[in-house]
């Protein structure tokens, strides 16, 4: 009946939608509380390194917020990784179904690692320390063939190649 599966679509649907900001709150929350407990120590990127790994929106903000080389990796690495939190997101679907993380969780981790590596490279080479801000000032003289580069490996890095259940 067409009515009964509209009903369980949207039901569903909406079940589904308070499942995911619930992670996402419960993450930006103990992002928060790790941030704000981590503030006294003489390390300045304790905070910004574990919400890259816990939360993704509020783990970019930090680690952009860290500014030069060492924001611009933990930036890339938080954008490819997406943060526990989005794991946890997708175990909440994906275990009734017995579908196993781990293999995406390992490939996602190197993936950040080689996107964090791209994005401190990319700073490195085109980026100036602004004279009258504490921001980067992009070049605008960047080779074209440069940029076709980094869209090509950042595609490429992005890809998942499905694995056989043995």
């Amino acid at each position: 009946d067409l009515l009964q599966c509209l009903t369980a679509s949207v039901s569903h649907s909406a079940r589904s939608v308070v499942s995911v900001c619930g992670f996402i709150v419960f993450f930006a929350v103990v992002t928060s509380l790790i941030g704000q407990m981590t503030a006294t120590l003489p390390i300045a990127f304790a905070a910004p390194i574990l919400g890259a790994v816990l939360e993704f929106s509020t783990g970019a903000a930090a680690a952009s917020d860290l500014g030069g080389i060492y924001g611009a990796f933990l930036t890339g690495f938080t954008v490819s990784w997406s943060g526990i939190s989005v794991f946890a997101q997708c175990k909440a679907f994906t275990a009734p179904h017995g579908i196993s993380l781990r293999f995406t969780a390992a490939c996602k981790a190197v993936q950040g690692i080689l996107t964090g590596l791209a994005a401190a490279f990319y700073y490195a080479m085109w980026f100036t320390p602004a004279a009258t801000a504490s921001t980067a000032i992009p070049q605008t003289d960047i080779p074209p063939a440069v940029i076709l580069a980094e869209i090509l490996i950042l595609t490429t890095a992005s890809i998942q190649i499905p694995r056989r259940n043995t």
